[in-house]
């Protein structure tokens, strides 16, 4: 989990500006206080103009004699679509994927620049006039970044990272038994190895009329079943034997199952005795009246005794964890704590041994007290559905679509056959996948999904492409489109399964609109009636995009994580009307 390392965030009164061609670039050096892996940087940004084109990028560079040097140790594009443009601006997020290990006393510069602009306009950072920053100094390059100049002032920054930590793959934990409120738990905290493999199981009934429409039923409320899919990494004969034991006596039993996945990285040391455990819990599910677990690798290899420990949880706020019970054991430096669920082991362990006496073992686990997840907030809605605004990745080079006629053939002897089928329109299905490279980007999505309750509530997906090519100027309050004649009204006509379209204004959100209507108006052109104006003009030529109404096709979501805020997500989704 990140966390806050360098910042300067007194009061701007003052900008440095990157400039859109890309001449003028701006810069804050710091020097970390402590050797950490850098993930991501706020600044405070606004643009000069809407009319900002070009791209523009934040990167971490090394300094040699207190100014930048060499290309950037890692960048990433500053998203400034919808960033206003009145001073101070607001805090903006840039994250690097991957992150880049910063040292101890070295120090780096934030760079901020910009391509493919022109340099009358810019991408501008609020700063301080006079810096009291102590670590480092306002720099600035006039000439697109072959030489830099310190300045006397700071721009305002926070800078966020984690602490180089264990790798899942690590010698096993010794056993302990703990007991609390009547619940007893297993005698063992094995790590897990990546990739961990997560699946949301909805458990969603839906009946389906002749014509599609449905009737989507939750068997438990919504609120999906948690199951687990991991590797355990045994280290030799005695750890091996001891795992034995454990799945002799516990196979059968409730489990603790630790979501190795969700796991905070906490640094400040922890006394026994503490009652309450100052941490980042926003993108964890750690709940009221639960468990918890503190494990500290390190630590572990030179002794089992004492270095990780059960939390009875009492509350939680988005800060930290209040104890139901004080901390048995000191914990001093780096740790991870994460919550802990209950839950059974679905069948007998599948172990590999290998030369040495260790073993991997694979186990798949079934969690009980799943809760809801709650807090999402829809990025953009229309017609009472949530828009996705993320286009889906390509897959393998290939977005997979699939149209099922849900056909039966009737034949028999010799001669025609006939086709006969349940319902008026095909059963469409396509693919979309979620790339998360951050705690938080993982949260939303899993916010996302317990607020759409699996498959159970219906969103409109944009295809993203360009599907409808405009053959006339539209303006802000024309409810009439004239497009490309692409056999639209003849093939496909105003049916349940596509009546939303989406227009994609130049650095702006996309408007969806609903289709009233689709008429041939000659062989060059067709009309799209809409049921409400865009309220923005666009020229001839310019392409807008179906929009599907989408539910999940299956209601067993799985989830591949790839480290600790990482995962990718596959789903198929089906058009529904």
């Amino acid at each position: 989990m990140a966390e806050l390392y360098e910042s300067y965030t007194v009061s701007p009164d003052s900008v440095r500006n990157a400039s859109g061609g890309g001449t003028v670039r701006s810069g804050q050096t710091f020097t970390p206080q402590v050797t950490h892996v850098l993930t991501s940087v706020k600044l405070m940004l606004y643009r000069s103009t809407t009319e900002l084109y070009g791209t523009a990028y934040c990167g971490i560079f090394a300094t040699s004699g207190g100014l930048p040097t060499g290309s950037a140790l890692v960048s990433a594009q500053i998203n400034y679509g919808t960033m206003g443009t009145s001073w101070p601006g607001e805090a903006v997020e840039i994250s690097f994927d991957p992150g880049v290990q910063v040292e101890l006393g070295a120090m780096y510069a934030i760079g901020v620049w910009m391509t493919g602009g022109a340099d009358s306009y810019s991408l501008l950072a609020a700063s301080k006039m006079v810096g009291t920053y102590a670590n480092g100094t306002e720099v600035v390059s006039d000439n697109g970044g072959s030489t830099w100049v310190t300045q006397a002032g700071d721009i305002w920054f926070e800078q966020y990272g984690e602490a180089p930590g264990e790798p899942c793959t690590i010698a096993a934990a010794g056993a302990v038994t703990a007991s609390f409120s009547t619940v007893e738990f297993a005698p063992a905290f094995w790590p897990w190895t990546w990739p961990v493999v997560e699946t949301l199981l909805f458990n969603t009934e839906i009946l389906e009329g002749h014509d599609r429409t449905e009737q989507r039923i939750a068997r438990h409320g919504g609120v999906p079943r948690q199951q687990f899919r991991t590797s355990i990494l045994v280290e030799g004969d005695g750890e091996a034997a001891a795992f034995d034991a454990v799945l002799h006596g516990w196979l059968k039993r409730m489990w603790p199952v630790p979501l190795w996945p969700q796991a905070v990285r906490h640094t400040a040391s922890l006394a026994a005795g503490t009652g309450e455990i100052s941490l980042d819990t926003r993108y964890a599910e750690f709940h009221d009246d639960s468990y918890g677990l503190v494990w500290q690798g390190d630590l572990q290899r030179r002794s089992a005794s004492g270095r990780y420990e059960i939390l009875k949880i009492a509350s939680v706020t988005d800060t930290g964890l209040t104890l139901g019970t004080d901390l048995a054991h000191d914990f001093i430096g780096g740790k991870w704590i994460m919550p802990l669920r209950q839950g059974y082991c679905l069948s007998a362990a599948t172990k590999q041994r290998f030369l040495g006496g260790s073993a991997l073992v694979e186990m798949a686990w079934l969690v009980v007290d799943a809760d809801a997840v709650t807090g999402h907030v829809a990025a953009m809605s229309y017609d009472g559905l949530e828009i996705l605004l993320e286009p889906a990745f390509v897959d393998g080079d290939a977005h997979r679509e699939v149209h099922d006629g849900d056909v039966a053939v009737l034949d028999a002897g010799t001669g025609p056959f006939v086709v006969v089928s349940n319902s008026d329109e095909n059963l469409i299905r396509q693919r979309h996948i979620w790339q998360c490279t951050t705690a938080a980007r993982c949260w939303s999505l899993r916010q996302f999904l317990h607020a759409i309750r699996g498959p159970q509530t219906a969103f409109l997906v944009p295809t993203f492409r360009s599907d409808i090519t405009l053959t006339r100027p539209a303006g802000t309050a024309d409810t009439s489109l004239y497009v490309r004649n692409r056999g639209f009204t003849r093939n496909m006509g105003v049916n349940p399964l596509r009546i939303y379209v989406a227009l994609r204004p130049a650095l702006a959100p996309i408007l969806v609109r609903k289709v009233a209507g689709l008429s041939v108006v000659s062989t060059a052109e067709e009309k799209i009636d809409l049921d409400a104006a865009p309220g923005q003009a666009f020229p001839a030529g310019e392409t807008l995009s179906w929009v599907d109404k989408c539910r999940l096709a299956d209601d067993a979501v799985e989830w591949q994580w790839r480290d600790r805020g990482e995962l990718s997500c596959s789903v198929e989704l089906v058009r529904v009307p």
